[in-house]
């Protein structure tokens, strides 16, 4: 049985500020100083600083922030309007962190940079303070003065959000995929001076003649390496050769530089600054968050119920550690994330989200976790790169990831802004290969840790039931009494046993549950209810245009409509 439904209108679907403020732009002339860059040139289309008299005062200003930030890199000292310190310290940010201190100069200036740092060190500020800056110091107010290429949509938002947060005067519009792009493409052609775009989305918007490229004064590639797949490439080639002219400033900013982002930057970017706050002198060090720990579990064999044991286990025991954290579980497909989310271990305290939740649940749940209304994140690679979330001290992955650079990302999630956690992957005999490539690419030290023995998993796993069940208060037990003291009489510690197995899912077949679970409108299992919010009834007016129109979105896997 489907109840129909549409969600109520997302408004973080498009992030809109307040005009911008003409007219009040004032430069910071003082004395300049120079920060040590490699300087690097490559052929390519893309120009570095402009000669032209509009950023006379982001070169004095940036001369400025270069002399401050050898002093401490203290934002108290940094050469910007009061009102956005003020939103950075309300960000938590009081002092900048290194990659965000050595991209300031270079770019406030105009100048074309390419930097690489770990995860979590704040990149997405590293380039969005200086350019907001320059925008307002050269009067940047032109329609799609500043184009970013982000490669998801929950990146898109964050940014966005990052820009809103910043307290910039500005008009933005995200462009990514999901919503209509038709109403996308009005929010781009109204005049945003800020563009946030995922390359396919952009691509199209080009094909429109919807970007005017002879705006473009700043270009941005952010997450370079999760942009390099055949759905991408080319998509990001024809952007950065669309907008490629004389003075343009192109900005790369990457965790991990394979030779697939290096032939991107060498077509495209040429007298650019380059700063690699991993790979110093020729010396590579690990890729991974240097405040995280890595740990490995090896288990003995590969069957999803055992390994799901073994990775509640290590959940509920590392969580104990951290009164307050929070955990994202990184699983490799959406049938492993509904299987898991099914456990009652984590009743209550898990969301999942997967390739197959929609555009509508995936904001919903994203939104949720970030505001702490739930502690368990499980998830495929939808947010493993540049979501940032606060207090997540624990990473799990239920597999090593196939792709060694995504595990940088994975382990990324935990570890923000200077803050500790912890990274444990699960893996068996017949992924030791991957866990190979993983040491090999990240240059990483793991912890070996021992892999739960079946007394150690059954005793926290009586624990967890003995607290679940002292937790229920006496009304809502008290109907039982009568019916449990004769069920003991008659079975002995029998029924406590049996009760406690089905609440612990050893008697379930999790995956088959999965399928099993029932209608929350009917209670008839296999099927899943839907609501539809029309007031208006805007998308369909009989109950047959409603059945027509929600079997049209439902998947293939869908076989009846009632």
């Amino acid at each position: 049985m489907f109840a129909v439904g549409r969600p109520a209108k997302n408004r973080l679907a498009t992030v809109i500020a307040p005009p911008p403020l003409r007219n009040r732009v004032a430069g910071i002339a003082r004395p300049r100083a120079s920060l040590a860059f490699e300087q690097v040139s490559t052929r390519g289309v893309a120009s570095g600083g402009s000669s032209s008299s509009t950023s006379r005062a982001s070169s004095a200003a940036a001369g400025s922030a270069s002399a401050l930030i050898q002093k401490g890199r203290r934002v108290e000292l940094l050469p910007l309007p009061e009102a956005v310190k003020q939103n950075l310290y309300g960000m938590g940010l009081t002092k900048l962190f290194d990659i965000q201190s050595r991209a300031f100069e270079p770019i406030l200036r105009g100048r074309s940079f390419v930097g690489r740092s770990r995860t979590g060190s704040g990149k997405t500020v590293a380039y969005l303070l200086p350019l907001l800056e320059r925008m307002r110091h050269e009067k940047m107010t032109a329609a799609h003065s500043l184009l970013i290429l982000v490669p998801t949509r929950e990146l898109c938002k964050q940014v966005g959000s990052t820009i809103l947060s910043l307290g910039v005067n500005a008009d933005v519009a995200l462009v990514y995929g999901g919503p209509a792009l038709d109403s996308q493409e009005q929010l781009v052609r109204l005049g945003a001076s800020i563009v946030v775009a995922t390359p396919g989305r952009c691509a199209r918007l080009l094909e429109r003649g919807s970007l005017e490229v002879q705006n473009v004064r700043a270009l941005v590639v952010d997450e370079a390496d999760a942009m390099l797949g055949p759905e991408f490439v080319g998509r990001v080639d024809r952007v950065l050769t669309a907008v490629a002219k004389r003075g343009l400033q192109c900005v790369l900013f990457s965790a991990s530089m394979p030779a697939d982002v290096m032939s991107m930057i060498s077509r495209h970017f040429v007298d650019y600054d380059l700063v690699d706050l991993v790979d110093r002198g020729g010396v590579k060090g690990a890729a991974t968050v240097q405040t995280v720990s890595h740990h490995l579990c090896k288990v003995p064999t590969s069957r999803p119920a055992s390994r799901s044991r073994v990775l509640l286990h290590l959940l509920t025991s590392r969580l104990d550690l951290f009164p307050g954290g929070r955990c994202i579980i990184f699983v490799d497909s959406a049938s492993e994330a509904k299987v898991l989310l099914t456990h009652p271990a984590l009743d209550c305290r898990a969301r999942a989200l997967h390739g197959e939740s929609s555009s509508q649940d995936r904001d919903f749940i994203i939104s949720a976790f970030a505001n702490r209304e739930f502690d368990v994140l499980i998830t495929t690679d939808v947010v493993a790169r540049g979501v940032d979330f606060v207090d997540v001290m624990l990473v799990l992955q239920l597999h090593p990831p196939k792709d060694a650079t995504q595990y940088v990302h994975r382990a990324g999630r935990t570890g923000r802004a200077g803050q500790g956690g912890e990274c444990i992957t699960i893996y068996d005999p017949s992924e030791h290969k991957f866990v190979q490539r993983v040491r090999e690419v990240t240059k990483q030290k793991f912890v070996m840790d021992p892999a739960p023995g079946p007394m150690d998993i059954h005793h926290a796993a009586v624990s967890r039931l003995l607290e679940q069940l002292l937790s229920v208060q006496p009304e809502e037990y008290e109907p039982f009494l009568d019916d449990a003291a004769r069920l003991l009489e008659d079975q002995g510690p029998n029924v406590l046993a049996t009760a406690m197995a089905v609440l612990d899912s050893r008697h379930t077949d999790l995956e088959r549950a999965s399928r099993d679970l029932p209608s929350l409108l009917t209670g008839k299992k296999g099927y899943v209810a839907l609501l539809v919010n029309d007031p208006e009834q805007s998308i369909a007016k009989t109950e047959a245009e409603v059945q027509r129109v929600i079997g049209s979105l439902l998947p293939r896997s869908a076989t009846e409509l009632a």
